[in-house]
């Protein structure tokens, strides 16, 4: 996996950086979601984002949560981003008027969840997302973070980026599991409807985490999105 353009990766809930590493070849930067008295401030979020000091004409890369602030990312400055990979991710999270999202009683359960410990937390978010979890304990965030994660939950439940995303005018890729538990099978139509000229792909028996459970095929993927478009 080559590109020209330096590759910026940004994580989903509750996971480091480096499970980026499990798939992302070459120069990539890895930034993990930083923590802020309000980080439920998605303008607050990206603030501290950018004080990174990001490559011009860089590739973001974001999952799940990750996906929806490089929206936010792009819609800020979308002259300094070259390309958009979502993997598992949407616009909008919660569900809407015409737009399929986590229901509401899901949303429920996972806040309610948020309340408890972190052992049982994670113990329930892993299983959540993925049928293999074990696979992923090296990569969530450190206990110490736990309770700096939480005002995220208002990010992910309440942001509603779907004008930004109709506005994209780079290249831009979506990859999708077609067994998420957390993306609606039936999200294609409403994305394309927003964007009729997206890279729409859906790997087939994937989940939440492709590129864990399929890193070849996303590798592939992405090889061939950046070779054909940068």
């Amino acid at each position: 996996m080559t590109s020209e353009s330096p590759l910026v990766f940004l994580p989903g809930w509750g996971f480091q950086a480096n499970i980026g590493r499990e798939f992302l070849l070459g120069q990539t930067l890895f930034i993990d979601l930083p923590l802020h008295t309000n980080t439920s401030c998605i303008k607050t979020v990206c603030d501290l984002i950018e004080k990174k000091r990001l490559p011009n004409h860089c590739v973001l890369i974001g999952w799940s949560l990750g996906g929806l602030l490089s929206l936010k990312l792009y819609e800020r400055n979308p002259n300094t981003y070259k390309a958009l990979i979502l993997i598992t991710s949407t616009p909008c999270f919660g569900t809407q008027k015409t737009w399929p999202g986590i229901p509401n009683e899901h949303q429920t359960i996972f806040k309610r969840m948020l309340a408890t410990n972190y052992s049982v937390f994670f113990s329930y978010y892993l299983k959540v997302i993925s049928n293999a979890p074990n696979a992923l304990k090296d990569h969530i965030i450190p206990q110490e973070l736990f309770n700096g994660y939480k005002p995220y939950q208002n990010i992910l439940f309440q942001s509603d980026l779907r004008s930004s995303f109709s506005r994209i005018q780079v290249p831009t890729l979506m990859i999708q599991g077609t067994e998420d538990p957390i993306i609606p099978r039936n999200i294609l139509s409403h994305l394309t409807a927003l964007s009729p000229s997206l890279n729409y792909q859906a790997i087939t028996g994937a989940g939440h985490i492709p590129f864990i459970t399929h890193r070849i095929e996303i590798q592939k993927i992405i090889s061939q999105f950046l070779t054909s478009t940068l």
